[in-house]
């Protein structure tokens, strides 16, 4: 566990006991941020309790000197298994869906609204890029307008792409190990996870090339076929 003090620009580093528990002691007042160190954990874990608001890193503020960090519990385990069949949709599942949820237009549901809304949190989630261009939390409204986007340039028809890409991330319970195919062949090559860095990693460079290469991911990713999809 480690301890950053704001102001001194100074880390300490500590170990937690067999029970996980642990203290910073003799501190002087001011702004600290506790997080894990990251190092120490098995390859793969992950945080369990940021849900519920302790997550690492931490910050903390001490009102008197000779103080100790309050208590603070990080929980972190081992991933579950990717699910065992997956199911993959294209930009047009997704365009009439989220249409359906932001009330532009009516027809059949697939996917149920509450179930809509927790896809939206983990897209959210799971990706660097700002899909709402800085207006605030990713909407419906906001899937929609990428969705429906026609624009001839090749980065504005990638975005509309790898966003379904995420959506399916999200909708096969945004497991980052799930195998995919990203290049076309019919054969899995990657899982999601790294799939997605690929996709952001083209899209932030932004160039046509790159944005073409993005596309190419997605296209081939959301094409792949979904066993008992139940739709």
């Amino acid at each position: 566990m480690m301890l950053h003090d704001r102001l001194a620009g100074t880390t300490v580093t500590v170990s937690t006991d067999p029970s996980g528990a642990f203290a910073f002691a003799s501190l002087c007042a001011g702004e600290y941020l506790v997080e894990v160190d990251a190092t120490t954990l098995p390859d793969g874990w992950e945080p369990t309790t940021c849900e519920i608001g302790d997550c690492s890193p931490l910050a903390v503020s001490l009102g008197a000197d000779d103080g100790t960090v309050p208590g603070i519990a990080f929980g972190f385990g081992a991933p579950p298994p990717p699910p065992a069949s997956a199911c993959f949709f294209g930009t047009g599942f997704w365009k009439h869906e989220y249409a359906v949820l932001a009330g532009e237009r009516r027809g059949r549901q697939h996917v149920e609204p509450e179930t809509l809304d927790a896809i939206l949190r983990e897209l959210e989630a799971a990706t660097a890029v700002d899909w709402t261009r800085d207006d605030g939390g990713l909407e419906a409204s906001d899937v929609c307008a990428i969705l429906g986007r026609t624009g001839s340039s090749p980065c504005e028809r990638a975005e509309k792409h790898v966003v379904a890409s995420l959506l399916n991330f999200a909708f096969n319970g945004a497991h980052r190990g799930i195998e995919v195919d990203t290049d076309g062949d019919g054969v899995t090559d990657a899982t999601f996870g790294e799939a997605i860095e690929r996709m952001e990693d083209h899209l932030v460079r932004g160039s046509d090339e790159d944005c073409s290469a993005a596309k190419r991911i997605a296209t081939s990713v959301n094409a792949m076929v979904g066993e008992e999809c139940g739709f």
